[in-house]
């Protein structure tokens, strides 16, 4: 997993030796460039590999306590407006009142629904919207993340949860490390819950992460 980063920033590396070498300064300078954002993603990717490791035992990874779903959700809306501008999207949010209150890992959860809006982001054109949502179905509640992308190929819809997986050029708008979903439905999946994902070719994607509510009162 971790050879492809590794084997670009030694390349990078001895570039840089050789412009230090031949005193191109501007090159060299430009490869510590490289170097850094090549450390910089490599960082990711160990940290992204050891959340999957942890998440691999539940009981080990969250840490249970009362969450407000509808403060949890408003949380994260906050924290990705700004990107979502600077991305020149609209960000909706729809979060109604009465939303349960549920056992769960809270930052597992922000962790999440992060990397949903991370990937509806990076998979939506400039111009686009991205919508955030939480509503109460059954003994469940689910947390919606839609975007007005161009949308997944019914062959590639098996594959988003894959670790590594990370769409072809047209969806894609950022570089990540290709474990984001796969974060996403682990989390999900330690709580007993589920993360699925409706798309058709040109009707962006929906992605749905459904948690049980264990018959808990709403949130005043």
């Amino acid at each position: 997993d971790l050879r492809t980063p590794l084997a670009a920033l030694r390349a990078t590396l001895e570039e840089a030796d050789r412009h230090h070498a031949e005193g191109r300064t501007e090159d060299l300078a430009a490869d510590l460039d490289a170097a850094r954002r090549q450390v910089a993603g490599a960082t990711t990717l160990v940290s992204d590999l050891f959340e999957l490791s942890v998440l691999d035992h539940p009981d080990q990874a969250l840490r249970l306590g009362p969450v407000p779903i509808g403060e949890l959700v408003r949380d994260v809306a906050g924290r990705h407006a700004a990107s979502m501008q600077q991305a020149g999207l609209k960000f909706e949010v729809d979060v109604p009142t009465g939303l349960p209150i549920v056992e769960a890992d809270g930052g597992r959860l922000v962790r999440a629904l992060s990397n949903l809006l991370d990937n509806a982001r990076d998979h939506t054109p400039d111009g686009g919207t991205v919508r955030l949502g939480a509503r109460v179905e059954g003994e469940s509640v689910e947390l919606r993340v839609e975007d007005s992308g161009v949308g997944i190929d019914a062959q590639a819809l098996d594959s988003v949860f894959e670790r590594y997986y990370q769409g072809d050029g047209a969806r894609t708008r950022g570089a990540g490390t290709g474990l984001g979903l796969a974060i996403a439905r682990a989390v999900a999946q330690a709580h007993d819950g589920s993360l699925s994902v409706e798309s058709e070719p040109g009707q962006g994607a929906s992605f749905v992460l459904t948690l049980p509510t264990d018959g808990r009162s709403p949130a005043p």
